[in-house]
């Protein structure tokens, strides 16, 4: 969880879904569409502290999902 993390990812290969809240700077919203390989970037869905509360988290911009199961069913959620 968090920007260092999921880029930490993203240079491991582990290819994750990538989810932003909304509000995300510019200037993260341009490195984050840098990043592959990823599973894709699900974005603007919910807000930062939306994101951070469902997570058991203070803050929260940036989430990387990797396991297939989790992305599967984030996938069935339509997005």
């Amino acid at each position: 969880m968090g920007f260092s993390a999921v880029e930490k990812m993203v240079n491991r290969g582990e290819n994750p879904l990538v989810i932003t809240a909304s509000g995300l700077g510019e200037s993260l919203k341009g490195k984050v569409s840098r990043w592959q390989p990823v599973r894709g970037v699900v974005a603007d869905v919910l807000t930062g502290e939306e994101l951070a509360r469902a997570l058991g988290r203070e803050k929260l911009a940036v989430v990387g999902v990797s396991d297939s199961g989790f992305v599967k069913g984030i996938r069935k959620l339509g997005f």
